[in-house]
């Protein structure tokens, strides 16, 4: 139990300061009600221009509406004339302070994912709306307790040129511009402070691959190497998200139609003691010549079968040429149709679609090679043992570089 649930559960008041460089927060549990405010430091309020700042976080916070922002409720005074801000009571607790509680919490892929998508959407969020944070860190992320959810708190904008260096308190996920005297702090410093806070969710685990380019790149010293916005973070997750995802299906997906090209064309291994066996067959089919029905109903080769006619050793020897010539030039043939129906197989879309939809285009695809592959035997006269077996090869072969293509583009980007 948090500290806050347990003084619920002992109906005593509690409560937990959030303290920054700019302003003191404290989540109070109050005669049963819960409080959520925001106070100026001790230190410096008796500034004019942090006064100001102070007001003019409300005005902006006031404004922003978003549901991974805490809510701006009311601008007051204490009795001793001091400001106060009052955010929307809301049963979360610091997003820090959370983890450290629920380790095992950051296991559950889907909602880390979800609390990291939420993170992103405020943020651009506020950078169309103009504001910059300056001051994200995880002990400036509140979560619900109900639903699990991000509130963004805090933002240090406004003090800016009240004192630039009260904002910075934890230089972990403080972008350099924001420590350097000439620096100016913009958009890119909260991208920075981005990738630093997602780094420091895995603390204690692996990074998930889809988060590691950009943690690299969005925490670049030099800003200009940084993402241009949060949106572009945002489509590159989605983007590496999607590669992941076919990466894990692309064994499975390859292995479905290279199986599926042997069962269909026939493809058996290059040995000559390997005897060949095609599919059962209805009694009342004609059979090839040169094979016969075994018991069990399956179509093997007829090893009484001989050709009554005799050919000289010139004549099989031209032959053995024109059958390899016309082997040659079937699998050239043949490769540009494969690559054809290939190519609308394997792309990212579909290696990133549903199961069933790549095996009813794969079923489409192999259904016109087998078509032009039959057609190729009758224009070389081939047997069609030999031209199934060949045009299994190929497809295996021109499987496999579509492959490499798809995990060379995932590589580039």
């Amino acid at each position: 139990m948090t500290f806050i649930d347990t003084a619920l559960s002992k109906g005593k008041d509690a409560s937990k300061i959030i303290l920054t460089a700019t302003t003191k927060t404290s989540i109070t549990i109050k005669n049963g009600k819960r409080l959520i405010i925001k106070r100026p430091l001790k230190g410096l309020i008796h500034l004019d221009a942090y006064k100001e700042a102070f007001k003019k976080e409300f005005e902006i916070g006031k404004r922003l509406k978003h549901p991974n922002i805490l809510a701006y409720e009311e601008y007051g005074k204490e009795e001793n004339e001091e400001p106060y801000i009052r955010m929307a009571s809301i049963n979360c607790v610091p997003f820090d302070y959370y983890l450290k509680e629920n380790p095992s919490f950051i296991a559950q892929t889907k909602e880390i994912n979800r609390i990291i998508d939420e993170l992103l959407d405020a943020v651009s969020y506020m950078h169309r709306e103009g504001v910059c944070h300056l001051d994200l860190k995880p002990s400036n992320l509140l979560i619900t307790r109900s639903s699990k959810s991000i509130l963004i708190i805090n933002p240090a904008s406004t003090y800016l040129n009240c004192k630039p260096s009260i904002i910075i308190d934890n230089e972990e996920f403080t972008s350099p511009e924001m420590r350097e005297e000439k620096g100016i702090p913009d958009a890119k410093s909260d991208i920075y402070s981005i990738g630093k806070i997602i780094n420091d969710i895995f603390t204690n685990s692996a990074i998930p691959l889809k988060y590691r380019k950009l943690i690299k790149k969005a925490t670049q010293t030099d800003p200009a190497k940084r993402y241009r916005s949060v949106e572009e973070m945002k489509a590159t997750i989605k983007k590496t998200a999607t590669w992941v995802d076919i990466g894990k299906r692309a064994m499975y997906m390859t292995a479905f139609l290279v199986f599926f090209a042997i069962i269909w064309f026939g493809l058996v291994p290059n040995n000559e003691d390997t005897e060949l066996i095609f599919p059962a067959v209805n009694s009342n089919t004609d059979l090839p010549e040169g094979t016969i029905l075994n018991n069990e109903g399956f179509v093997v080769p007829d090893t009484s079968f001989s050709n009554p006619i005799e050919l000289t050793q010139e004549q099989l020897e031209q032959q053995k040429i024109y059958q390899e010539q016309a082997e040659k030039i079937f699998k050239k043939d043949f490769a540009k149709k494969a690559e054809v129906e290939l190519s609308k197989i394997y792309s990212s879309n579909n290696m990133n679609s549903d199961l069933s939809h790549f095996k009813d285009l794969s079923m489409q695809g192999i259904t016109k090679l087998d078509e032009y592959q039959k057609e190729l035997c009758e224009k070389y006269q081939m047997d069609p043992i030999t031209g199934a077996k060949l045009a299994a090869e190929v497809i295996s072969k021109i499987t496999q570089q579509k492959m490499k293509e798809l995990e060379n583009k995932r590589k580039e980007e």
